[in-house]
């Protein structure tokens, strides 16, 4: 499956990445820094309303984990 994450640098998304990608699943992660296109990493700057439009294409799930910190 193709799998876009946000959030994925935190300490839930760091072990969901992990798992799905030992799973064999295609994971684009958005992060509000530069994108790093041979990581699988995206901009996305959701105060700007900014993101890689192609990225979401043919995309089978949508994961949000950005947000306050749980601890």
């Amino acid at each position: 499956m193709k799998i876009i994450i946000a959030g994925a640098s935190g300490f839930v998304g760091k072990a969901l990445v992990s798992a799905l990608k030992k799973e064999g699943h295609t994971l684009y992660l958005l992060t509000r820094g530069p994108s790093q296109p041979e990581a699988g990493k995206s901009h996305w700057d959701p105060e700007h309303g900014e993101i890689d439009r192609k990225i979401l294409e043919g995309s089978d799930v949508w994961i949000n984990l950005a947000g306050e910190n749980i601890a």
